[in-house]
């Protein structure tokens, strides 16, 4: 527990005290945050009203439960989403390999870049872990359609099992952040006998997400809907960077050494 909170309070310490350069890494990302809606909105002829409340639209994700309203707008919208959902991500990609290189360098501003090819090793390694992850659950998932009362058990511990193998996978993400050579078996094993610190991790980064979320959507509801893109971009990004941290400081001090200071 305590190894857990010190690894999250120092990520987002490490946030905060890089307020002065965290506009210029994370501009790109901050962008796409806040004229993502608009910019669907544009795109698809739908209200912002509405495309801000998208889940609050969708009753369920079945076509049949929607009214024809309702599917002629998902329809509409279901073009630009995916075109910002793309270019949020390529900037999310972006913002973590430039924050990932920014605090591994000792807070150097002019490491605080993000070279194409560090990007796509990123992206490669985030997809081959979402692979491994994916593979974890597949199985308990079909025991539990096949077998109800033993299954789903099954399906919950493979999830908790899933999560602490992210983040101890994860680790390779800042090593690819500034082209260290490490594969998946040596963060593995430089992070073993820690899946119980990394599932509390896990737990502690969502409950505090999960607050801070509805407390800020109680606060931001109040504003009028047009300027709501540009409130929400600001925890959207903090939460980004935040988790960004929490990887960079797994991989400092399990791989590289480093303490909490």
């Amino acid at each position: 527990m305590d190894k857990a909170w010190a690894i999250f309070s120092h990520a987002v310490r490490m946030v905060f005290r890089s307020l002065n350069v965290l506009p210029r890494i994370a501009a790109p990302l901050i962008i796409l945050v806040v004229a993502g809606p608009y910019i669907i909105s544009a795109m698809s002829g739908v209200p912002l009203e509405t495309v801000l409340n998208q889940p609050a639209m969708m009753p369920s994700l079945d076509p049949d439960a929607m009214s024809d309203e309702q599917r002629e707008i998902m329809t509409a919208l279901s073009g630009p989403n995916a075109l910002v959902g793309i270019a949020q991500l390529l900037a999310t990609l972006w913002v973590a390999v430039a924050w990932h290189r920014y605090v591994l360098s000792g807070g150097d501003a002019k490491a605080a870049d993000a070279p194409p090819g560090r990007v796509l090793a990123y992206l490669g390694w985030g997809v081959l872990i979402g692979l491994i992850l994916a593979l974890v659950l597949f199985i308990p998932i079909i025991f539990a359609a096949v077998v109800p009362a033993l299954g789903i058990p099954l399906v919950m511990v493979a999830i908790v099992a899933a999560v602490a193998a992210s983040y101890r996978l994860s680790a390779v993400l800042p090593a690819a952040a500034i082209g260290k050579a490490e594969g998946l078996g040596a963060v593995w094993k430089a992070t073993e006998g820690t899946t119980l610190i990394m599932i509390v991790l896990a737990l502690i980064s969502t409950v505090a997400a999960f607050v801070i979320a509805l407390i800020l959507g109680a606060i931001f509801s109040i504003f009028p809907t047009v300027i709501q893109p540009v409130l929400f971009a600001i925890p959207n990004v903090l939460f980004t960077l935040v988790y960004a941290s929490i990887l960079t400081t797994i991989y400092g001090h399990y791989i590289e050494g480093r303490d909490f200071a």
